[in-house]
């Protein structure tokens, strides 16, 4: 039993290292362009560029039906092969301003 488990997560590992760079997070602060709860879409103007990510936040509907346009936010996020980048935390910006 113990040698599978062994095997198991010497496989897990080894898959996860290839795949290094999906499991990659970034931040970035900006204002907010556009939310839609219903899609899991968040849109913001992060230093004169446009950036739309897919919320992927246990709670997005309810986090993105409380932000308004213009407010600032930090995204913490992952991006995936060439689709739209994955958010896993938007949070007000400056933290408790």
């Amino acid at each position: 039993m113990r040698r599978k488990v062994a095997v198991a997560l010497v496989a897990m590992m080894i898959a996860l290292s290839f795949s290094g760079a999906a499991f990659a997070f970034h931040m970035i602060t900006g204002e907010v362009i556009s939310a839609y709860p219903s899609e899991g879409i968040l849109t913001i103007n992060a230093h004169g560029q446009e950036m739309t990510f897919n919320v992927v936040q246990e709670d997005a509907a309810k986090v993105l039906a409380n932000l308004k346009r213009g407010a600032k936010v930090a995204v913490n996020y992952s991006l995936t092969g060439g689709e739209q980048p994955l958010c896993h935390h938007v949070f007000p910006w400056p933290v408790g301003g």
